[in-house]
């Protein structure tokens, strides 16, 4: 029998099978005490991997499953976008599925982003180059691969991994809101000052009265804090609040690389000119239920896709109250 009669694979399960004869390691980093070696008759995998694609819409970090079907590893994901449209224009074409998949979706692969997800939280943008199997991880059945649809009329501009590829979200002081997100595309070595001119005419600010600062997931779920994060420059009613601590920070002749930033980093910009508003008491309590009632919803939507794919019903996390008073709380668990 010649080798090209059998396959040779990890088995995980009957529709997850990992080709190990075109794997650079060697056969012991492969296996764990328990996993299957498949010896069986047919056709060799030679390096295909089924995958699970997911669509993640980053404006509302919100996932969508696609459909599962198998990619060589060693494609780059240039070839494996490519074939991500062409499997959906084939769904789209077909009476069987053409109504789950009726939403729009790029014909140019270019248009698509594949990046890593953590929870619902976007992070690594992988660059087109890359190798499926450099990205993939190895022993989750199957490995999930995140989908981002790019604006209309934008490509990946991640070219290599000295690009980083931020977001961006303006910052309103006047009406404590936030802006849409838009991600920017940045080399290392670029100096502050040349990305915050590209900023300027992204949102329409005049450059000299652009101010920046650099935010954590959490700082923008509490909204409220964000003006006393360092911006640079500083705006002027937080010159006289000792309290808000001068930075240089974002001095503009560093290069972003002096901030040590990653994918998927916030960047915050505001108008100098537009004055931070003095809110209430009441104005605070109404801003961060408002803030609590979006955290919620983004938490019920995660949820419904758990429930969905386990078939489990999860209790609301919305009603329980968690304050000290409460002295019964061993009987919600």
């Amino acid at each position: 029998m010649s080798e090209d009669e059998f396959i040779l694979a990890k088995y995980l399960s009957d529709n997850f099978k990992i080709d190990i004869r075109n794997e650079e390691e060697k056969l012991s980093d492969n296996f764990f005490n328990s996993t299957k070696l498949l010896v069986q008759l047919g056709k060799p995998l030679h390096g295909v991997t089924p995958c699970k694609f997911i669509l993640y819409d980053i404006i509302n970090e919100s996932k969508t499953d696609l459909f599962e079907f198998p990619v060589p590893s060693k494609n780059t994901l240039l070839e494996v976008k490519s074939q991500i449209v062409k499997h959906f224009t084939e769904l789209q074409s077909s009476e069987k599925t053409k109504k789950q998949y009726s939403f729009n979706f790029p014909t140019d692969p270019e248009q698509l982003r594949i990046r890593t997800v953590h929870g619902i939280r976007p992070s690594t943008v992988h660059p087109n180059s890359k190798l499926l199997k450099d990205i993939i991880t190895r022993y989750q059945n199957p490995p999930e691969i995140f989908v981002q649809i790019l604006p209309e009329n934008q490509k990946e501009d991640k070219i290599t991994d000295e690009h980083l590829v931020l977001i961006l979200r303006q910052f309103y002081p006047d009406k404590y809101e936030l802006g849409n997100v838009i991600e920017i595309t940045v080399h290392k070595d670029e100096k502050i000052i040349d990305i915050k001119s590209r900023i300027a005419d992204i949102i329409g600010i005049p450059l000299e009265q652009l101010t920046l600062a650099t935010a954590e997931s959490w700082d923008i779920q509490n909204i409220l804090l964000l003006p006393k994060l360092a911006w640079y420059p500083r705006p002027q009613e937080d010159k006289k609040d000792k309290y808000n601590k001068y930075t240089d920070i974002l001095d503009p002749n560093k290069p972003i690389r002096s901030l040590t930033l990653e994918d998927s980093n916030i960047l915050l910009c505001r108008d100098l000119l537009v004055p931070r508003k003095i809110l209430t008491t009441a104005e605070e309590r109404k801003i961060m239920e408002d803030e609590e009632k979006k955290r919620m919803m983004k938490m019920r939507s995660t949820y419904n896709r758990i429930e969905e794919r386990l078939d489990i019903k999860i209790a609301d996390v919305s009603i329980i109250d968690t304050s000290p008073q409460k002295k019964d709380l061993n009987k919600l668990h």
